[in-house]
């Protein structure tokens, strides 16, 4: 290997050391750990060479192109960038078995030209302790400085420059978590715009290969301002990240705050004995579920809504939803209860204690009666009651009621215009409730009571839909034997 030349604008050939992970920049230390053959060829190189000139032990530092090359595996001159540093290797801890450490310091940028295979020379007694057939590399190296002219306004406009990247350096490191201080104190010292930019390039989190397109760029100015762009762009995401941050962090402490304090408010009704505890509560709704006479399906979701619930908080304004919803499931009747047998004679004296006249219409519900009572009651029958008002429409239910000892609910559809009036409306709504068909069954706290529809001629159709539609489901007996409310949400039978 020719000797190299003390001149810093003559190009020297040095040792090449490849890096895989790392851009060296000038002016910068680093510890780096080596462990491949050829790179601790070219450290032996370096070190035979310095001891021979009495001068300290220099290579040139590049980067690798790719990753991907085998740790072992050897480099090749396509294999590295045409741009690194001269190094000058201050410390060296371990040994070649288990590699080295090195703690490394940039000293200035050059170009690689003419990149050699370099044979270990057998003198040197390094020969028989690497793979046969491995070379290192060496390359000339020149030196190469900035494409900024020099003059008095040149140097006006790089002051500005120092100044911005300076700036943007401290506002930067505002929002590191820690030592922000040292560092805004450090960056103010350094009034050196090129070192500035390798201090700065070299500590920001920066994809490898933007790092070494900085290296590479010959104009300080240009170089300077695609600093600060990072710098900038670097800045919004921290103050994005802390934003974040802060925001968890306020809401953890909310939320140990406000369990700290329902936690002492449960003691307190404990101690009071004001009010169930929410294990308690639950615990209630559990044995209500199972006790009750809802189908599998209906019981699997009101199941997996108390699973809903227990897992929120009281402040969630879910949980009143929830409560809601279970409740109207326990409250509705799921079985029909132990019917008396219908008694014709009893109905037709109920009927004429109730209405004088209307002879026609009670001949007509004891007709219907009679057929309810021959089929066993298994389904309910359906009345078209016309009139004006006034002549009894509304007692006659009342009255078939009494006379078959059923549970009497009315439902006035009088200026209804919206289907959700009976259908119901959806959960995710607020202010949501099941539609009258079902309220009234709640009411009755009975599966078949006479349920009177009342006005159904006064139904009218609004944006919301048309209810008279909605009411097909209803009274359809090939249909409401699985009746479906939509605030409801499971089938309901009305057949009965």
């Amino acid at each position: 290997m020719a000797d190299p030349i003390n001149s810093k604008n003559t190009p020297q050939r040095l040792p090449v050391l490849a890096l895989r992970n790392l851009v060296l920049f000038p002016g910068m230390s680093v510890p780096i750990r080596v462990g491949r053959a050829q790179s601790l060829q070219a450290i032996r190189q370096a070190k035979e060479l310095a001891t021979q000139l009495e001068k300290p032990i220099r290579l040139v530092a590049v980067l690798q192109t790719s990753t991907d090359i085998e740790q072992n595996g050897p480099v090749v001159a396509s294999d590295l960038y045409k741009v690194g540093v001269i190094c000058e290797i201050e410390r060296i801890k371990g040994n070649d078995n288990e590699g080295l450490q090195l703690f490394i310091k940039g000293l200035e940028r050059v170009t690689l030209e003419d990149i050699r295979e370099e044979a270990t020379s057998e003198t040197s007694g390094l020969a028989s302790a690497l793979p046969a057939g491995l070379k290192s590399l060496s390359a000339l190296a020149v030196s190469f400085g900035n494409s900024d002219s020099v003059n008095d306004k040149s140097l006006e406009a790089l002051s500005t420059v120092l100044t911005t990247v300076k700036e943007s350096a401290k506002q930067l490191v505002e929002f590191l978590p820690t030592g922000s201080d040292q560092l805004a104190a450090l960056i103010e010292g350094i009034d050196d715009l090129e070192f500035l930019t390798y201090v700065a390039v070299a500590n920001l989190d920066t994809p490898i290969e933007d790092k070494q397109r900085l290296l590479e760029e010959p104009s300080l100015r240009q170089r300077a301002a695609k600093v600060v762009e990072i710098m900038t762009r670097t800045k919004s995401e921290l103050q994005v990240k802390n934003e974040i941050r802060e925001k968890l962090n306020s809401k953890l402490g909310k939320t140990q705050r406000d369990h700290i304090l329902r936690e002492q408010m449960k003691a307190i009704r404990e101690e009071l004995g004001d009010d169930a505890t929410e294990a308690e509560r639950s615990d209630d709704y559990k044995k209500r579920i199972d006790d009750s006479k809802m189908p599998a399906d209906t019981k699997k979701v009101a199941r997996d809504e108390l699973k809903r619930l227990e897992g929120l908080s009281n402040q969630s304004p879910e949980t009143h939803v929830i409560r809601n919803y279970l409740d109207l499931l326990l409250a509705l009747p799921w079985e029909v209860d132990k019917e008396e047998p219908i008694d014709l004679a009893k109905a037709r004296e109920s009927l004429n204690a109730d209405h004088f006249g209307l002879d026609k219409v009670k001949k007509r519900i004891l007709e219907h009666l009679a057929t309810l009572k021959l089929r066993g009651g298994d389904r309910g029958m359906i009345l078209l009651l016309v009139g004006p008002p006034g002549v009894g429409k509304t007692s006659l239910g009342a009255s078939i009621a009494k006379a078959i000892s059923r549970k009497f609910v009315r439902a006035a559809l009088g200026g209804v215009r919206d289907d959700a009036e009976i259908r119901g409306h959806r959960r995710t709504y607020v202010g949501a409730m099941p539609g009258r068909v079902i309220q009234g069954l709640k009411r009755a706290g009975a599966m078949n009571p006479v349920f009177m529809l009342d006005e159904i001629d006064k139904l009218n159709r609004g944006y919301g839909g048309d209810p008279a539609a909605a009411l097909l489901e209803v009274l359809d007996p090939e249909q409401n034997d699985k009746f479906h409310d939509h605030y409801l949400d499971v089938p309901y039978d009305l057949s009965k």
